[in-house]
């Protein structure tokens, strides 16, 4: 008995599909065996903020311009630690480097006491590393705060992680 043609062509379409599942299905076995398994991070959910206390941060946060500068000598911190503070609200304006530190500061430029308290508490860095600028330090722009790292600012928490 012979079949016709068209029962052939379509017995081999169906064969050719089925190898096509066959292959993907093979495929996907063979990667998710081999691959690592990962599974995403829980985190604790906020408690809604009622108070408006997070948005009231959050303004006052961005109010406050900076001017982040390496006196570590390791390339790229100011980079990082823009980077870090952007990420946390803040408009840093300008990084850059200066002679060597040994002190990690914030100065009040043109901002206020409590801008400077806002980003070093942001920075895990004690109130006592508050400093008023000197004349020579506050340039023509706007720059509330000048951050100046300083050798020792692998002592501060979210600084450490740079």
């Amino acid at each position: 008995m012979t079949r016709p043609a068209l029962t052939n062509g379509l017995l081999t379409a169906a064969l050719v599909v089925c190898g096509l599942l066959v292959a993907a299905l093979a495929y996907g076995f063979v990667t998710r065996s081999l691959a690592p398994r990962t599974s995403p991070a829980r985190t604790e959910a906020a408690p809604p903020d009622t108070s408006g206390q997070a948005r009231a941060l959050a303004a006052a946060r961005a109010r406050i311009t900076i001017d982040v500068k390496n006196g570590t000598g390791v390339n790229g911190l100011a980079g990082r630690a823009r980077t870090l503070l952007q990420r946390r609200g803040f408009d840093v304006l300008e990084v850059g480097t200066v002679r060597a530190a040994d002190t990690t500061t914030v100065a009040v430029l043109r901002g206020t006491r409590a801008d400077a308290a806002n980003v070093a508490g942001a920075l895990g860095l004690p109130q006592r590393r508050i400093v008023e600028a000197d004349s020579s330090q506050v340039s023509e722009n706007d720059l509330t705060v000048r951050v100046t790292l300083g050798r020792d600012y692998t002592r501060f928490g979210p600084l450490a992680d740079l």
